[in-house]
């Protein structure tokens, strides 16, 4: 369960909080840069549905989601104004509806060699 917090916390704009690739407070709509998703055991990403207060995150340039992630939830990074690069790694077995809609910066989806 802590991992599947550590998922959902990223996006929320109010208290971005990393601390060694978790989550660190940041100034308000300070550009924030990367931010590595990690999971524990197969975590389905959908659990970080997309809701008004996830949508938006305009302080995040590169999404890394790491193994052990098998789902990118519908309106994961909705409306992710800065959101340049997302990492899709091997295991990655769906991407919901909207995941990556309106991400008006985005320049760049890395999908797995294989």
């Amino acid at each position: 369960m802590v991992d599947t917090l550590v998922a959902m916390r990223w996006l929320d704009r109010k208290w971005h909080k990393v601390v060694e690739k978790e989550l660190t407070e940041l100034e308000e709509d300070e550009p924030f840069g990367e931010i590595i998703v990690h999971g524990g055991n197969d975590i389905d990403y959908d659990e970080a549905r997309s809701d008004a207060r996830y949508e938006g995150m305009t302080q995040v340039t590169t999404v890394v989601f790491l193994l052990n992630i098998t789902k990118v939830g519908d309106h994961a990074c909705f409306y992710a104004s800065i959101l340049v690069v997302v990492d899709i790694p091997e295991g990655i077995t769906s991407i919901g509806f909207a995941s990556f809609s309106d991400c008006s910066s985005l320049k760049e989806i890395k999908f797995p060699k294989s």
